[in-house]
């Protein structure tokens, strides 16, 4: 078997289409689970010294009967369960032949196909994992449970087949002989999950205190404007006051406190040991966006570097305009989606449900799987198979040919005007005519000389000086 799909992919899940082909599946389960000692390739076997029997559950309507002779049925939707277990006689053990064809008929568990909805078989094993052993990676023992379904809710003629195993992590009796320096490596991982935890939580501290620092400036300049000119900071002038960059660093600290807490709990033998798999992922995902924001937020600086600035204030200056028009084409994609879903649905496998209708288009607006896509429209119906081919090509040429041109030249416009204020200076808002800055500044990358007095200090001292020296209001109020 290969370890990777066929492209393009086949032409359907695993099903079965014959009730010969159903306890054919059934036996190869069975034989397979019972036999598990000799035929797995890793260290899994079964939860007790002896195999423990599967569990045979048939879910089906009440009452079922078709006459296809003069096409009338008796039905009852209400649904029931019945279950049993199979375990094959110590002769069929060693042969393995066991049929489960012949045990049921042997106990009376007959199975009607007709009102038959779905078909599981359950079993649990245990599994030990070994591998590369260091402290802080131990080897690992899980409990398997699996149920092998065979689908029939659509009595379509076929029933689908699928295996759903869940492991649960479990505590594992064991002695492992580390190799030399194993007490320092678990050390050092240690010291390195609390050298993050503390650093992480004073960069915490530091970007929160000046965000609230920023606000007591943003409240001092919105009154010292509204008692000695008459102006009101617009809402932009308001935004300028909070600094992104240092939520981002919020943001993305607190995950990685969090997530370096969770580490240094399932580092220990006592809370790792019995975690379940839900810990370890919420873990790995908290901790992988957290490291993602953190590369995110390097950006900042490189935007104290005019090159790097430009590309930085693009991105800014043009996010606003691409989320509005996003939001438009995200309404037409719906549409799309809805469209495809709901007339290909029956007629083309990558449109059976509304979720891989999405995959689907979104794989069409990036050009992969035209090919494919076009090719399994099936032709049964004249109507659907041209209106598919329209559908289609209407989608590829709306959003590859407009809606990403569209986006494209947005951004596009947005880097020629920021090119434009980098040659003829950036427009100063009447906050930024105020101020006067000289320095450095997120919005205009200029360069302010008198570092050593504090901001609200100049900005009070220049307010009540021009207030009082020239007579007059620096900014309109209607500016």
């Amino acid at each position: 078997m290969r370890e990777v799909n066929a492209y393009p992919p086949g032409g359907g899940p695993l099903a079965v289409y014959s009730r010969h082909r159903f306890f054919e599946t059934l036996d190869f389960a069975v034989n397979a689970y019972y036999d598990i000692d000799s035929i797995a390739v890793s260290g899994v076997g079964y939860p007790n010294a002896t195999a423990p029997p599967m569990q045979l559950c048939l879910q089906e309507y009440r009452h079922a009967s078709v006459f296809t002779a003069n096409m009338s049925y008796t039905f009852d939707a209400h649904l029931q369960s019945r279950c049993t277990d199979l375990m094959p006689a110590p002769r069929e053990l060693a042969h393995h032949n066991f049929s489960s064809r012949v045990a049921l008929r042997r106990r009376g568990f007959n199975v009607s196909f007709i009102g038959l909805t779905r078909t599981t078989l359950a079993f649990s094993l245990n599994a030990v994992r070994l591998k590369l052993a260091m402290p802080v990676n131990p080897p690992e023992c899980y409990r398997l449970r699996a149920a092998l379904t065979m689908d029939n809710g659509d009595q379509d003629g076929r029933m689908l087949v699928a295996l759903d195993v869940r492991a649960q992590l479990q505590h594992c009796d064991g002695d492992v002989e580390y190799a030399d320096g194993g007490a320092a490596v678990q050390a050092l991982f240690t010291a390195v999950n609390v050298a993050v935890v503390v650093i992480c939580f004073f960069s915490l501290v530091m970007c929160t205190r000046a965000i609230y620092r920023a606000q007591l400036l943003r409240y001092e300049t919105q009154i010292t404007l509204r008692k000695h000119f008459d102006y009101e900071l617009s809402s932009e002038e308001h935004f300028r006051f909070l600094n992104l960059w240092y939520v981002l660093i919020i943001i993305n600290d607190v995950l990685i406190i969090f997530a370096s807490l969770i580490m240094i709990q399932l580092e220990t033998e006592a809370v790792g040991e019995t975690a379940s798999a839900a810990t370890w992922n919420v873990c790995a995902v908290v901790l992988g966006v957290g490291n993602l924001l953190v590369w995110i937020g390097v950006l900042r600086y490189f935007g104290f570097f005019s090159s790097y600035n430009v590309l930085i204030l693009t991105v800014k200056s043009s996010m606003p305009s691409v989320l509005r028009f996003s939001v438009c084409a995200t309404i037409c994609y719906a549409g799309f989606a809805f469209c495809g879903w709901l007339v290909l649905g029956p007629y083309h496998l990558k449109f059976r449900t509304l979720s891989k209708t999405s995959e689907a288009l979104f794989s069409l607006m990036n050009g992969d799987d035209m090919f494919a896509t076009f090719a399994q429209v099936s032709p049964k119906s004249s109507l659907v198979y041209w209106f598919s081919k329209l559908y289609v090509y209407v989608f590829i040429f709306f959003f590859i040919y407009v809606v990403i041109s569209l986006m494209i030249s947005i951004i596009m416009d947005s880097y020629e005007t920021i090119k434009k204020y980098y040659r003829e200076g950036f427009p100063l808002s009447p906050l930024d005519e105020f101020v006067r800055v000289r320095r450095s500044d997120p919005a205009t990358g200029v360069y302010r000389e008198d570092e050593g007095e504090p901001l609200l200090r100049r900005l009070v001292r220049c307010c009540c000086r021009r207030s009082t020296d020239d007579g007059e209001a620096l900014i309109s109020p209607v500016a």
